[in-house]
């Protein structure tokens, strides 16, 4: 008998344990205590949840794949207002405290986020961004607050200012938090112009009175029984609890000393019990006690589903097309695929948590180069077809092999024009090339000219004879950039053959070597303080007086000289015949630089928000994809006539880029890939077929890592503001693995994040809401 109790003794502890242990890896939220003090309802894995309020098995209030948040409770305890993303965007729902069916109350395409009942228990206050009154000097997306009948109808306008966690006493009065300005909710440790304050609205004479007097942040307010309220403040160095009186806001008491995370979602009982979250955990206060941490056990079954299966037909992020004119190479979600230009055969060739980018394909089609961030550093991959293969499609010998793999972050790499070498950059801004066989690496220049605000803005490009770059860099500590030149043989330095003091960006070098052309807002419409978006043109830079006046003739001039052209040409056929499996180079390109840059024509002859360009074959029609109004327009110009033409529309920009004969060009534009017939100017869709299996808890926790990298390697202040990042980052990384969904990974990261105290910093998630609700604005 002893030995029996003895081992149900050990296995209580254990389960007592596990449970505890569990609980300090989930991530608890939006905690909020009934009126009564009995129950305390949260969030977890996007349901809403109700436990004791001294711990113990919780009771799931929802049961959807979508998120739920933010609950607060009736005066009376007796109903739940909470969020919910059901209809792609957040609406306010109320249902019975003891659960059942669910009731919608708002109906609008924003997001509406409920912070309270009115006293007699009819309304429910919500903060959302919805119709401005019209003398508002206020920002339009700060929001405002309304109330909204439990039995539904029309939501009324309260306040008309910026008003969050709005809540209402007895009297009427709303208690609330000012929104002064944009900045990320999770920021900490700042103080500026917009930190929040708290403010009372007396329903006796409607009138405003601000409350807390810390300059820093202060949120969260809630009104206790008597005339009094808590709220959060940072007042210590780190969010905790407060109380202060409303008649002497000079006389406040802190309660909680909490550290180092910051203290959330402050609740409190008619009987004075409070309730919070702490670092992913749930607290409980009881008057004359200390704070204590809930034991909740969430044991059953769960809504997570680590993988799951995805289609892979659209979100493509770039692709190269195959020289072969069969088949293109794609980037989804992270992983590489192939697919068949014609018809619907499509596979995936990486398999990774981790990130691969940057697609390169080399000029004889049987490799592709592409950057992989494994093992927490950028190294370069290459992929080979087998000796009997000859597409990635169906390939049965493909290999995957390191080409550069050093303790530098390296990506974006480009094959040279004959294959053997890659260039690529190191540390983002340092242009390096490699040679494929041998793994000699030669510096092309030292990135002293180059900033990167985000990885892939640095443009560099081959020219067809191998023996040059084009690039965009900043000669000046401006934010300024000019177009130049430098030897790929890492000899020289770098020319600059703008000097304009516009933005000059994006060289690309004609398929003959005879001009660069490049963008450059020169023309444009731009703000004078040379911030925002501004209207581009495009410009070329002819590098001989012959090209130049080749490129003036008119169309009978230009005509003659084509046909003695192919004369010459034909001559050379036989020859080029037996070299058809090999690649062939254009002559070394010859420069005049006495002159050069007086050699310089407008190309375009209106100015557009322009997201790429390409030259044909011949150089003699420019492909534009750019936009004057709403929609993006593929447009062709004859740089003889001038002519223009419109050969298709998209909705948002994109990339273009032909085939190896210039046969078509293909346009990547909101992840579907569009193929135009140069010949007959007609487009047509490219079929991606595919599937692949995701898994989401390995990709977080990929992402967790990716993000304490960048900030390790990008934050501009080296000490990261006094942050102890690497103890923070395993802080937070520990809660990934049990999170089913990525509101609640933004949530994570943000709070990651805000501890660098730096502004507009943190993480950004939006779900796509393909069938979400379209609310009409009148006069709109």
């Amino acid at each position: 008998m002893r030995t029996l109790l003895t081992t149900a003794l050990l296995i209580t502890l254990f389960l007592s344990t596990a449970i505890a242990s569990e609980n300090n890896l989930q991530w608890l939220r939006h905690s909020a205590i009934s009126p009564d003090g009995q129950f305390v309802a949260f969030t977890y894995h996007g349901d809403i949840w109700k436990v004791p309020v001294d711990g113990g098995k919780a009771v799931r209030m929802t049961v959807h794949a979508a998120y739920d948040a933010a609950p607060v409770w009736s005066n009376d305890g007796k109903q739940i207002a909470f969020s919910y993303n059901r209809y792609g965007n957040f609406d306010v729902f109320i249902m019975n405290a003891t659960g059942g069916e669910l009731k919608r109350l708002t109906y609008h395409s924003g997001d509406d986020w409920p912070s309270g009942f009115t006293q007699n228990d009819r309304s429910v206050l919500f903060s959302a961004v919805r119709t401005d009154v019209l003398k508002s000097m206020l920002h339009p997306d700060f929001g405002e607050l309304y109330s909204v009948d439990i039995d539904g109808g029309r939501p009324e306008m309260i306040f008309s200012i910026p008003v969050k966690n709005a809540r209402q006493n007895k009297n009427g009065d709303i208690l609330f938090e000012e929104i002064k300005g944009y900045e990320d909710q999770w920021r900490k440790h700042h103080t500026s112009s917009v930190t929040r304050d708290i403010w009372l609205w007396k329903a006796s004479d409607s009138t405003f009175h601000k409350l807390s007097t810390f300059e820093g942040e202060n949120r969260n307010p809630v009104f206790t029984s008597e005339n009094g309220y808590y709220y959060l403040s940072e007042a210590d160095g780190n969010f905790d609890v407060y109380r202060s009186n409303l008649s002497d806001n000079e006389n406040m008491v802190q309660i909680t000393d909490f550290s180092p995370h910051p203290v959330r979602y402050l609740s409190v009982a008619d009987n004075g019990t409070l309730a919070f979250s702490y670092n992913g955990a749930i607290y409980v206060k009881k008057p004359n006690e200390e704070a204590k941490e809930l034991v909740i056990d969430l044991s059953g079954d769960q809504n997570i589903l680590p993988r799951e299966p995805l289609m892979v037909n659209s979100d493509i992020s770039e692709m190269v097309v195959s020289p072969n004119g069969k088949e293109i190479v794609f980037i989804y979600r992270g992983e590489v695929f192939a697919s068949t230009i014609e018809g619907t055969l499509t596979r995936q060739l990486t398999q990774t948590p981790e990130q691969e980018r940057t697609l390169d394909i080399s000029p004889d089609g049987k490799k592709i180069v592409y950057a992989g961030e494994r093992d927490n550093s950028w190294n370069l991959y290459t992929m080979e077809l087998g000796k009997d293969d000859q597409f990635f499609v169906n390939a049965i010998d493909l290999k995957e092999k390191i080409l550069l793999q050093t303790d530098k972050e390296t990506f974006q790499p480009k094959f040279s024009p004959d294959g053997k070498e890659v260039a690529f950059l190191e540390e983002r801004i340092i242009l390096k090339k490699i040679n494929a066989e041998s793994g000699t690496v030669t510096q092309i220049h030292d990135g002293q000219q180059n900033f990167s605000y985000a990885d892939g803005d640095q443009h560099f490009e081959w020219s067809p004879d191998g023996k040059w770059f084009s690039i965009t860099f900043y000669p000046t500590a401006h934010w300024v950039s000019e177009m130049g030149i430098i030897k790929s043989d890492g000899s020289g330095e770098i020319i600059n053959l703008t000097k304009s003091g516009f933005y000059d960006e994006s060289p690309q070098w004609s398929p003959d070597g005879q001009m660069i052309y490049w963008m450059s807002d020169r023309h444009g419409a731009h703000s004078v303080a040379k911030t925002g978006s501004f209207e581009l043109d495009v410009y070329g830079l002819f590098l001989t007086q012959k090209a130049l006046d080749e490129f003036k003739m008119d169309k009978a001039e230009a005509a003659l000289m084509e046909k003695k052209e192919d004369e010459e040409k034909d001559d050379d056929k036989e020859k080029d015949e037996d070299k058809e499996d090999e690649v062939v180079l254009i002559d070394p390109i010859e420069m005049e630089f006495e002159g050069l840059r007086d050699r310089k024509e407008r190309l375009t002859l209106f100015s557009s928000y322009i997201s790429d360009v390409k030259l044909d074959k011949k150089s003699e029609n420019l492909y534009i994809l750019g936009r004057t109004d709403k929609k993006y327009t593929l447009w062709k110009i004859d740089l003889r006539t001038k002519e223009t033409k419109s050969l298709a529309s998209f909705d948002k920009s994109g990339s273009l880029q032909f085939d190896n004969d210039y046969s078509h060009l293909f346009v990547l534009s909101d992840g579907k890939i569009s193929s135009i017939d140069v010949k007959s100017e007609e487009s047509e869709s490219v079929s991606v077929n595919g599937e692949m299996v995701l898994d989401y808890s390995a990709e977080r926790q990929y992402l967790m890592d990716h993000v304490a990298r960048q900030v390790k390697k990008k934050f501009l202040d080296p000490e990261l503001h006094g942050a102890d990042w690497d103890s923070l980052v395993l802080n937070y990384r520990r809660f990934v693995a049990d999170l089913n969904n990525d509101f609640d990974f933004r949530d994570v990261l943000g709070e990651l994040l805000g501890e660098l105290n730096a502004s507009h910093t943190g993480a950004r998630w939006r779900e796509k809401a393909s069938k979400g609700d379209q609310t009409a604005s009148l006069g709109a």
